[in-house]
């Protein structure tokens, strides 16, 4: 091979390596807009966010609740 030709395949080696980085770059890109623009997923997990604590409130209640029952019902017996 002669040396015009190991330079024209090292370029084209870089460009080719050159592309795919591109590509990458624009891939992940593409990703991000598509994440920011999907409002259904982003307002659904708004909502799992939101409902935590509540479910966690609830929770906690329903066990005062229980402990208070059976407080009462002991001190009758």
């Amino acid at each position: 091979m002669s040396e015009r030709e190991a330079t024209v395949t090292a370029t084209v080696t870089e460009l080719r390596a050159d592309i795919a980085q591109h590509r990458a770059e624009l891939a992940a890109s593409v990703d991000a807009l598509a994440q920011k623009l999907d409002v259904k997923s982003k307002m659904k997990a708004k909502l799992v966010e939101l409902k935590m604590p509540l479910a966690a409130g609830a929770l906690a209640s329903t066990v005062a609740v229980v402990a208070l029952v059976v407080i009462v019902k002991r001190k009758r017996s």
